[in-house]
């Protein structure tokens, strides 16, 4: 009876193939080791420039206490030690200001990550999480929610949609390359959730080998219109909106789904795939801000407020809308 390959599998298969074998692979090349980590919050602004000065100032410290030589301020185990201390101190003094001047500089555009910026640097802590909470509520919670905006759009009438242009239409999404995979991989962020068999990073090294694989995934999964079930799984993690809101009431929480680096892959290939065919087609309204390249909020107000002035030029007493 032959062995079944990789062309027999289908989506769901090829996926759970991919993350037994690196998991495998890497349980077998990384050795299991016990590493105690002590538990300390960590500064952002604290680069490897301070981790080799701080590395550099033990390691004269351990020096001079193997010399003996404690006592003695003037000997050159201690000098080299205080000095070298200074300058580390220095180093301390000058990361932390010029840090957040340029992150506070480069986020003005951003308000959203100027404010959580603002928080981190006025010390603003998370409230503690209510133990009293546990997964079932939220769900149980969430689904109730589901269930009163149904029941509460029942009766509404049907909505009303423009047809498309004639000639409009996507059959099927067009099979992507390595090429692009390996271009998206190397776009990713270093970031990853914990059903992440690989880390982020070591996924981008390993692009080149792992591409043929990825590639044939995808194709399979946009021309089966089928997403592989655990793409769909995702840890929960929830977020109190306001610190002074009750941490025992689960409608005080947003709750943050994580998904795998390879799930988003999946999703930004037949993204840019749509966005082309509704851009392609002019199917996106003309005066659409936000949430598209080169279409700001921004836009907005600035038609608003050309329609007002042409209107108090004109000497009309309503502006025109959209």
């Amino acid at each position: 009876m032959r062995c079944p390959t990789v062309q027999d599998l289908d989506v769901d298969a090829l996926a759970q193939l991919y993350d037994s074998t690196v998991t495998n692979l890497l349980d077998n090349q990384v050795a299991v080791r016990r590493v105690t980590c002590r538990q300390r919050l960590s500064c952002t602004w604290f680069d490897d420039e301070c981790r080799e000065a701080k590395g550099l100032v033990r390691s004269l410290d351990r020096a001079k206490r193997h010399v003996g030589s404690l006592s003695d301020v003037n000997s050159p185990s201690v000098v080299a030690w205080r000095t070298q201390r200074r300058q580390y101190i220095t180093l301390l003094r000058s990361k932390r200001p010029a840090f957040w001047t340029e992150h506070v500089n480069t986020e003005q555009s951003q308000p959203p990550r100027l404010w959580r910026s603002f928080s981190e640097l006025l010390r603003r802590g998370r409230v503690p999480l209510s133990t009293d909470i546990d997964a079932s509520d939220l769900h149980g919670y969430f689904d109730s929610k589901v269930a009163d905006v149904r029941a509460s759009t029942a009766g509404a009438d049907p909505p009303s949609f423009t047809a498309a242009p004639l000639g409009c239409v996507l059959q099927s999404f067009s099979p992507v390359t390595q090429d692009d995979v390996v271009v998206l991989v190397k776009k990713l962020p270093n970031k990853q959730c914990s059903s992440d068999p690989l880390p982020t990073w070591l996924l981008k090294q390993s692009v080149d080998a792992l591409a043929p694989f990825l590639c044939r995934l995808f194709n399979l999964s946009l021309a089966c219109g089928v997403v592989p079930t655990r793409f769909k799984y995702a840890y929960i993690t929830p977020l109190l909106k306001k610190a002074d809101l009750d941490v025992a009431d689960v409608k005080s929480y947003w709750t943050i789904s994580n998904l795998s680096v390879i799930s988003k892959l999946l999703e930004r290939l037949v993204c840019r795939q749509l966005m082309q065919y509704l851009k392609d087609n002019r199917l996106l309204p003309d005066l659409q801000s936000a949430y598209r390249q080169h279409q700001l909020t921004e836009n907005v107000v600035l038609r608003v407020l050309s329609d007002i002035l042409l209107a108090l030029d004109t000497g009309k007493r309503q502006c025109s809308r959209f």
